[in-house]
């Protein structure tokens, strides 16, 4: 069985504009998430899911929080909300996002097996991406003007960060600890 949910708007709500309490295979697909006193979407198991072209924006809470393994979160645009994206679980693909303007943290990513490529993460109030995982890929994003790190992680293993720019981070462009990382070929600009 296939959950689809496409084309609303989900505007107003004095609460959580939608709760997924069970999901598998959904897709979620071309919806607005504007100014909701919770989250824009909540959900805490979507399994083998996808989230794609919607937009988030002024909700309260998080624009999108998810717990749930093998979703795809692909073209989506995030914009001033309390905290961009919060995401819970193992092989997640996280593609093609702008997520700007946060109140707080732009992203905040923890499992394993996560592929984090070509988003634009900028001018968050926090980190720009918050990642602690083992065999994670991180390619091709950009990093600017966040008020704290580019990418900052307390526990990052075995995982390759490649080909991304971090530009005007106030605090660091890239802060990790853990072993076995690969950092390769990346663009580091007036981080402090």
């Amino acid at each position: 069985n296939t959950q689809e949910i496409k084309n609303n708007n989900f505007t107003d709500n004095q609460a959580t504009a939608i709760i997924i309490k069970v999901g598998n295979n959904a897709i979620i697909e071309n919806n607005n998430y504007t100014n909701n006193n919770g989250h824009g979407i909540l959900s805490n198991n979507l399994q083998s899911s996808q989230i794609i072209n919607n937009i988030f924006i002024d909700n309260q809470g998080t624009g999108l929080y998810i717990t749930g393994n093998q979703n795809i979160i692909q073209n989506n645009n995030l914009t001033n909300n309390n905290i961009g994206v919060i995401v819970n679980g193992n092989q997640t693909g996280f593609i093609d996002n702008n997520i700007k303007n946060s109140k707080s943290d732009g992203v905040r990513l923890t499992g394993n097996n996560i592929l984090i490529n070509n988003n634009n993460i900028a001018n968050n109030k926090g980190h720009g991406l918050v990642l602690n995982g083992d065999k994670e890929t991180i390619t091709n994003n950009i990093f600017t003007s966040n008020s704290k790190s580019g990418l900052y992680s307390l526990k990052l293993t075995n995982t390759l960060i490649q080909y991304n720019l971090f530009n005007s981070n106030k605090e660091y462009g890239l802060y990790g600890r853990g072993a076995n990382n690969k950092v390769f070929n990346n663009n580091f600009t007036s981080n402090n």
